[in-house]
């Protein structure tokens, strides 16, 4: 929620800071009896005991708000796959009017079943073109968001979770709110396809997927206890699969049956409204639950009027940002707590690119750490992001690859991108239970087993010559949705809560650098075998899967090293 005016609570803050000094005083008592490796668990252990008991004086319903961030989540990501593939469509089909100035009869049979030569080489012409659109508007969507990445994992762990979420949800409506006016505009008269990049603009601006990825996984981890953890990551990587797949599923239904793009990013722009104003109004913040007592989280629900919205702790600094201010203040008084308020919101906006942010999150990712910790770290960090290169070069040509290759409709590839979503579902709830509850399987060798998964799916959609090998690709891959959950639950497990953020944001600032490097890459090298052997890109794929699988090997190397400091972090 939006900040208030400052609380005059003198006896609340006074137990509070107690608090706080009665748990110090009780680590550093237990520093000086337990040797490196007890200490560093010791203190990682109650912050999870104080996440825990936080939350349990909460009532149902308070508990059931906590919640409600994966529920949003996927109304992102269903709104968001709705028009995916309708939108790369439209862009085609305006690109070959607009741009190409072809009829548009002959526009509209573009990717259609038995075309005649001359589609095909429109086709092909075409495709030319809009694939350096598509790797165009997909660098501005990163600029903004590789900038503020950099920053807005450590500005979270001192303000907040739910900024993030309403500045990218914000940002997201906005997008498909301007793309619906464009696509309407479009209906009634010739409109060039690079309008379609100004959407973008804002969205860019506010964060992209940057903003709500690092929020939602420092949500999880500030709300969760240590063995519910792996499983709520695990369901967020869920209801990412779920709400694709049932936009993917929507989309193709909906288009096939009116032809009207319009209609889809209209349906898209007022689900993502509704999503928003669900974390504007209704779901709390986070960042309080492990630094507060079970009576004070009762008492900010109970007592709105003089609740604290969030707590900041930094180091050994701990900030208290009142919500609302006691009715009970003098009239005089008031205009001042406002004003202050004012300032305090000036320099929280301020403090988003304080450089103290920056050289935070890099002495948190990079600093020396006991048993070898850092290299693990950044080999994880190096796993996650080699495989997000993949996603971002590969959905960049996709599906310019099977329209190309296979004369798929938007139906056609809804229907198979639904199929290659529900199988990694399956995967993601089944496999994990397999692999870990009945075969005991440790955490990265569960990891192992995924990117091997990836990489036989990707080898198949590579040499597949006809459909039925594509779809035996998705059940090669059954197992890719668990490789993320896996590896950023043992960065939970590494890293203290108050360093979680720092680091999801050093990843997350990465990968929305990632489209700079891997779209002109997949864009050029898609370009250059568009005729001779247009697959060649998900064989470099293949082969990227295959070095990450060797960074999990040499943390499995340190894991032998150091076995009674790791045992516990990574089974």
């Amino acid at each position: 929620m939006n900040d208030r005016k400052q609380l005059k609570m003198d006896n609340f803050e006074d137990d509070r800071s107690a608090l706080i000094e009665e748990s110090r005083t009780k680590t550093s008592s237990h520093d000086l009896r337990l040797d490196a490796t007890t200490s560093s668990n010791a203190n990682h252990n109650a912050n999870e005991e104080d996440t825990t008991s936080s939350m349990m004086g909460l009532s149902l319903w308070q508990k059931s708000r906590y919640y409600l961030v994966e529920p949003t989540v996927l109304i992102l990501v269903f709104a968001y796959n709705l028009s995916a593939t309708v939108w790369k469509n439209q862009i085609i089909l305006q690109t070959c009017t607009t741009i190409f100035h072809h009829n548009a009869t002959d526009c509209k049979k573009l990717s259609t079943k038995n075309a005649s030569d001359y589609i095909k080489s429109i086709e092909t012409e075409v495709q030319s073109y809009t694939v350096v659109f598509f790797m165009t508007n997909s660098l501005i969507q990163s600029i903004v968001p590789a900038l503020c990445g950099t920053f807005v994992g450590a500005w979270s762990d001192r303000f907040g979770r739910k900024p993030l979420l309403r500045a990218s949800f914000t940002g997201y409506f906005l997008f498909y709110a301007l793309t619906c006016l464009i696509s309407h505009l479009s209906d009634l008269y010739e409109v060039d396809p690079w309008f379609y990049i100004l959407p973008s603009i804002p969205l860019s601006l506010l964060g992209d997927g940057v903003t709500y990825s690092v929020a939602t996984y420092c949500y999880i981890s500030d709300v969760s206890s240590p063995k519910e953890r792996p499983y709520r990551m695990n369901l967020y990587e869920a209801v990412i699969y779920i709400g694709l797949m049932m936009g993917s599923f929507t989309s193709g239904y909906i288009y096939n049956a009116y032809e009207s793009s319009t209609l889809i990013f209209f349906i898209s722009s007022m689900c993502i409204l509704a999503a928003t104003l669900v974390v504007i109004f209704i779901i709390p913040e986070s960042l309080n639950i492990r630094q507060t007592s079970p009576a004070d989280v009762v008492h900010e629900f109970e007592n709105p009027q003089t609740s604290t919205n969030i707590i900041n702790t930094t180091d050994n600094n701990t900030e208290v940002v009142d919500d609302k201010k006691d009715t009970t203040l003098h009239a005089e008084e008031e205009q001042p707590k406002v004003e202050e308020n004012n300032q305090r919101s000036t320099n929280r906006l301020r403090k988003l690119f304080d450089i103290d942010h920056l050289k935070a999150m890099y002495s948190t990712c990079f600093k020396l750490r006991d048993f070898e910790t850092r290299s693990v770290i950044l080999l994880i960090v190096a796993c996650l992001l080699t495989c997000a290169f993949v996603v971002e070069g590969s959905t960049t040509v996709f599906y310019l690859f099977v329209r190309e290759k296979f004369q798929w409709t938007v139906k056609d590839f809804t229907t198979y991108e639904t199929i290659s979503i529900l199988i990694p579902i399956l995967g993601n709830i089944f496999g994990v239970w397999l692999l870990r509850r009945v075969f005991k399987m440790k955490i990265l060798t569960v990891a192992i087993y995924a990117l091997l998964s990836q990489t036989f799916s990707s080898l198949m959609k590579g040499f597949a010559a006809v459909n039925w090998q594509l779809y035996l690709a998705i059940a090669l891959g059954v197992l890719k949705s668990v490789v993320n959950p896996m590896l950023r639950t043992v960065l939970t497990n590494l890293l203290p809560a108050n360093e979680l953020g720092k680091i999801f944001s050093f990843i997350s600032a990465i990968q929305a650098f990632l489209p700079f490097v891997a779209s002109p890459l997949y864009t050029v090298i898609y370009r250059s075998t568009l005729v001779t052997f247009p697959g060649l890109f998900n064989i470099i794929n293949a082969n990227l899967f295959m070095m990450a699988i060797g960074f999990i090997l040499v943390i499995l190397r340190k894991q032998q090293k150091y076995p009674e400091h790791y045992t516990a972090i990574l089974n």
